[in-house]
């Protein structure tokens, strides 16, 4: 299995933040997209805490 980068991933998400506060008007859009990128890292995890 692949070992994650948390830190990596913990920067990305961190730049992102801004800009995803000012797309309020599409949030149900938005949250598709996180969570399309989010699953592309889960494969094998089966619990987050």
């Amino acid at each position: 299995m692949k070992k994650i980068d948390f830190e990596r991933e913990r920067s990305w998400w961190d730049a992102k933040a801004p800009k995803e506060e000012q797309d309020l008007g599409d949030e149900s859009i938005n949250r598709a997209l996180r969570w399309r990128e989010i699953e592309q890292h889960l494969q094998g995890i089966k619990t987050i805490f």
